[in-house]
């Protein structure tokens, strides 16, 4: 899920341009990485801020689908080492995006095949959310967000002693998938989707629980949405 930060305001040679922030790997610090998008940002660059835990391949998807002009990484080095030619690979299985783990299994991006969702052409309702990726964070509190993109690609979500709901019953996957990753510590984060939407979950619970509640039954399924992440001592909920 990208995130684009306030517009520019000084006139430097970064103005207008557009800067792509991401974090592979599973380093879940991101200070440095924040304080170097508001320098960018500072500088007269529009930067695009991808979060946490991010598979190469779903960065090079957001890069191509916000146009950016350069991509910035901020990588817990021990994760990668360097082949001829200075170029980074994997070191490790375990911090592989195939090793399927929480935040870095992203699907590869692929050419759409035949059958695939097409692109929902009907305009969203006014005054709702129409970006292709979906960001809320909630901390002792509670933070409610609709989207109605024709283009839906995910996001996140994160409840830390509070409560996300996201209602994207508005939205529509041109694709045919997209990704949700949340994270729920004593909190919640409830989802609700549209009933031709088929869930998939491949999170984690610990002590707590992620459920899929959706009921519609005999409704054909035209996309799918994939719930990753980690409930702990907290619940994640897929409603329609």
């Amino acid at each position: 899920m990208s995130e684009s930060l306030v517009e520019p305001k000084s006139s430097t040679p970064l103005r207008g341009k557009r800067i792509l922030v991401a974090k592979p790997g599973l380093d879940g610090h991101d200070i440095g990485a924040k304080v170097v998008a508001l320098a960018l940002r500072d500088a007269g660059a529009e930067v695009i801020y991808t979060g946490l835990r991010r598979s190469p391949e779903f960065i090079a998807r957001v890069a191509v689908d916000e146009g950016v002009d350069a991509i910035g990484l901020s990588i817990l080095w021990r994760a990668v080492r360097l082949r001829g030619g200075g170029s980074a690979e994997w070191a490790c299985r375990e911090c592989s995006p195939a090793a399927g783990l929480p935040g870095l299994e992203t699907p590869v991006v692929e050419p759409k095949a035949d059958g695939v969702q097409a692109v929902d052409q009907a305009a969203p309702p006014a005054g709702l959310d129409t970006d292709r990726y979906i960001r809320a964070a909630a901390l002792l509190g509670g933070v409610k967000r609709r989207n109605a993109s024709r283009d839906f690609r995910g996001g996140d979500a994160t409840a830390v002693m509070g409560g996300c709901e996201l209602d994207l019953r508005e939205a529509r996957i041109a694709s045919g998938e997209a990704v949700l990753d949340v994270f729920a510590f004593w909190g919640g984060v409830e989802v609700r989707v549209p009933p031709d939407w088929a869930v998939v979950l491949r999170g984690m619970p610990v002590l707590g629980a992620i459920e899929d509640q959706t009921t519609a039954a005999g409704v054909p399924k035209r996309a799918t949405l994939v719930i990753k992440g980690v409930a702990i001592m907290g619940g994640v909920e897929i409603k329609n």
